[in-house]
């Protein structure tokens, strides 16, 4: 069997920091959860032996219980800032508040003085809406052993979007404990708390695997590390892979300068064959984007180009999808039993397997319906075809004629 594939390659692999105040067990559960994505190159440094100008390179850095009052790292954060390097910040008993405020805008944490750390569970916030997460997270999740987070009077950004909220023994309260956010383009995830090596042991022990802890850390690095898409005017097929049976529809959006959608301006589309032939359509208005359904295509590569115009300015969008032939037989070399068995039950057949063979004859001879069939036929042919015979008259003849000559017939 023969297939065609298509692979549309988004990113590379993403190299991501890991910057600690001291060696900590949380960072082998953040690099396992990370490594087991395969598309993360992970590197665990402590903040003692590493300097801003070591930052080259990386695309997302996770800042374990820093900045602390034995390392501000102020000018590693300068440079993060300045290369636009998303970041997530995990606050602990090690973390210096002051400057943890001051190195992010998601979270001001009051302290007052007290450093004693509170033991909280997580409380997820059935509005967050940022990225999907299991169901199995969401429920079992606020069972898992607490976390360590520092005491004092949480505020949150009013922009920023709460995960998850902190249980501080069996008190419910609004302090956030998983938050993130976006600053200039440029994203943030902060937890408030410290421990999660044991959300991973409790998730083994209690459902045998590490899932639940590994899908939430690989989260927040797949929110932090995607790059906002700023563009004012997009254009999408429903997929990149067609078939010919399926109807090829298309949505745009538009944006002002206030990235708010809009959908007065005329959006056009022109769709090119590999031939270089092209069709013109128009889109229509659908709520606040639009939507156009071009129908079916042959098979073949397309590329497309999308165009509006917006307070007098051109905007493209280009793109490419593919239409593949439909070719049920290849797509599967495996014999179909149960389709096998309706037809046969439909003609009043019988669905025998390779082990009832032996069995098929008795079940023929034992069918009134199957009878016996003789079939006759009659064929004439001239003798004058009959060359053999022919042949055999006139040696016959030839013979008769040499023995009367022979003995005085004549």
């Amino acid at each position: 069997m023969s297939g065609t594939f298509f692979v549309e390659v988004i990113d590379g692999r993403l190299k991501v920091l890991l910057l600690a105040n001291s060696p900590h067990p949380d960072l082998a559960v953040w690099k396992a959860a990370l490594l087991e994505q395969k598309n993360y190159e992970v590197d665990i440094r402590m903040a003692s032996d590493f300097s801003a100008t070591q930052l080259k390179g990386y695309d997302l850095v996770v800042l374990h219980q820093l900045p602390s009052s034995k390392y501000l790292i102020q000018s590693v954060l300068d440079e993060i800032n300045k290369q636009d390097i998303p970041k997530i910040i995990v606050a602990g008993y090690q973390t210096d508040l002051y400057a943890f405020n001051n190195a992010q805008s998601l979270l001001n944490i009051d302290y007052s003085g007290n450093r004693s750390p509170n033991d909280v569970t997580m409380i997820y916030n059935p509005g967050f809406s940022s990225f999907n997460t299991s169901d199995e997270l969401k429920d079992k999740i606020a069972s898992f052993s607490p976390l360590l987070a520092p005491y004092g009077e949480y505020t949150p950004s009013p922009t920023a979007q709460i995960l998850a909220y902190q249980r501080i023994g069996q008190v419910d309260t609004q302090f956030p404990l998983i938050l993130m956010g976006e600053t200039n383009d440029i994203r943030t995830c902060v937890i408030a708390g410290e421990g999660i090596w044991k959300w991973q042991l409790y998730d083994q022990l209690q459902n045998g695997s590490k899932e639940i802890t590994h899908e939430l850390l690989s989260q927040l690095c797949q929110y932090a590390s995607t790059k906002s898409d700023k563009r004012k005017f997009r254009v999408t097929p429903a997929k990149k892979l067609f078939t010919e049976l399926e109807e090829i529809t298309f949505q745009a959006e538009l944006y002002n300068d206030n990235y708010e959608l809009i959908n007065t301006p005329e959006v056009f589309i022109k769709i090119r064959n590999q031939d270089k032939e092209e069709f013109d359509y128009t889109f229509n208005a659908s709520g606040q984007s639009y939507v156009l359904d071009i129908g079916r295509f042959p098979e073949g590569s397309y590329s497309y180009t999308g165009t509006t115009e917006i307070n007098g300015v051109r905007q493209t969008a280009d793109g490419k999808f593919v239409v593949q032939p439909v070719q049920l037989e290849s797509m599967s070399s495996t014999a179909d039993h149960g389709l096998l068995r309706q037809l046969a039950t439909q003609q009043g057949g019988t669905f025998v397997y390779p082990d009832q063979m032996a069995q098929l004859a008795d079940q023929i001879l034992a069918n009134e319906t199957i009878k016996p069939v003789l079939y006759s036929s009659t064929q004439t042919r001239p003798l004058i075809h009959l060359k053999w015979l022919c042949l055999i008259l006139l040696a016959a003849l030839s013979v008769e004629w040499f023995l009367r000559r022979y003995y005085g017939g004549y």
